[in-house]
């Protein structure tokens, strides 16, 4: 366990979720997670974060597989991609914006990613978001 690091609470039986961290815990894993929160919108790589806590990126690797269950280049990915998703639903930005307002240099990237991860593209996941949301209605 890292010293000074206050234990994450386990959800469920799978890793545990970066949003249950306290962020102003004042550790070098808290300052990193916040970082990673803050900035994954802007294109940021782990050599960032290390940087920005002035932490060896092996160290950073370890610390976040320890604690989160994942790498902090996930973490960047799971942050960006949250933000896609938000975006996917409460606008009708077009796929360039959403990748540009997410941290992706190519729309056709994010795109390609998206569909690697979902398993649709990132139109047609909007699409079946705003049918089940009229079907809510």
């Amino acid at each position: 366990m890292i010293t000074g690091w206050l234990p994450l609470r386990p959800v469920g039986k799978g890793p545990h979720r970066s949003d249950q961290l306290v962020h102003d815990d004042g550790t070098i894993l808290g300052r990193a997670v916040r970082f990673i929160h803050e900035n994954a919108t802007r294109g940021i790589h782990v050599s960032d974060v290390a940087a920005h806590v002035r932490a060896s990126r092996r160290w950073l690797d370890g610390a976040f597989v320890e604690q989160l269950g994942r790498t902090p280049h996930e973490e960047i990915v799971r942050v960006q991609f949250a933000r896609v998703e938000q975006l996917l639903i409460e606008t009708d930005l077009a796929l360039e914006e959403i990748a540009s307002q997410c941290g992706f240099r190519h729309a056709e990237y994010m795109s390609v990613a998206f569909k690697r991860r979902y398993g649709v593209s990132p139109s047609r996941w909007r699409g079946r978001r705003a049918v089940r949301a009229r079907r809510r209605s």
